[in-house]
């Protein structure tokens, strides 16, 4: 465990990583490795100008790092007879339905969309950041109830949910923000659509891949939408594992063909091959989470 922590956090550590930690501090659950891993992305997913703003590449990091929060604080008390986390009422407040902040998780959402807000330049940007976060945050909502009721899902459902609630678009939104991106402008443009589509369902494949083992030893307790797990009730586990890894394969070429068709000038494929290169990297350093 101590060599995955030290592994990402060897990449950020500094500075940013400080003021990360700092504002954290009084958040139950946060952890310092939370903070490490939402900034090691952060720092893919900000561009060159972003990315040497404080204020910017933190809150690129804060955007990050509440996803990985709250889905571990969700999974520690995913025995507890009743959920840890509100999701109707976070999900409310990413709609701006509620200005509710009883629990942790909402806090920290408020400030948050608050943060993007201010930072938002473009008309119709913040909107499309809280409309990913909903959709987010609705993806865990399920994968919480159906891990709670212990039974096993279809493929399609793990994947489709799936990819919600990896949560990487609201990321892809987080960074147009930050970097200055004007993405509601291209709500029409399908081959951005596709993009973020495609790498919504590549991020739940190679989230599951990396995770399988974790979540197998967690059991019916834990998490079941597992797509590798799932696959493996009509096949053996080699067999799940490769038919898996196969999809991703095949998610990550349509990836590249979209990026082809978007050019490299284009900033949000720009951002996205960076994003990806940064997640990459960040899975190689075996973070502490996928640890067994």
């Amino acid at each position: 465990m101590g060599n995955g922590v030290r592994s990402v956090e060897g990449h950020v550590a500094g500075e940013a990583l400080e003021r990360l930690v700092t504002w954290g501090s009084t958040v139950p659950n946060f952890e310092r490795h939370h903070a490490a891993d939402g900034l090691f992305v952060a720092l893919g997913c900000c561009d060159e100008v972003s990315r040497a703003r404080p204020d910017d590449l933190f809150l690129m990091a804060l955007n990050i790092t509440f996803w990985f929060w709250v889905d571990d604080r969700s999974d520690k008390y995913l025995n507890a007879s009743v959920p840890q986390v509100n999701w109707p009422n976070l999900i409310a407040i990413a709609e701006d339905r509620s200005t509710q902040q009883q629990s942790p998780e909402e806090a920290y959402l408020t400030e948050l969309a608050d943060r993007m807000r201010k930072r938002c330049q473009f008309r119709g940007d913040f909107e499309r950041w809280r409309a990913t976060a909903a959709t987010s945050l609705g993806g865990m909502a399920w994968e919480d109830k159906i891990s709670r009721k212990g039974v096993s899902p279809s493929y399609v459902e793990s994947v489709e949910y799936g990819a919600a609630s990896v949560t990487i678009v609201n990321i892809m939104h987080g960074a147009y923000i930050v970097n200055g991106t004007h993405r509601a402008a291209r709500q029409a443009d399908e081959r951005l659509l596709q993009l973020e589509r495609y790498v919504g369902l590549f991020q739940r494949l190679i989230n599951d891949l990396y995770s399988v083992e974790k979540e197998r030893k967690e059991g019916p307790n834990g998490r079941v939408s597992n797509a590798v797990i799932v696959m493996e009730q009509g096949m053996g586990r080699s067999a799940a594992k490769h038919f898996v890894e196969e999809q991703a394969k095949g998610c990550r070429r349509l990836i590249n063909e979209r990026l082809e068709e978007l050019g490299s000038a284009d900033p949000a494929a720009r951002m996205t091959r960076n994003m990806l290169h940064a997640i990459d990297a960040y899975y190689e350093h075996a973070p502490v989470r996928y640890i067994t």
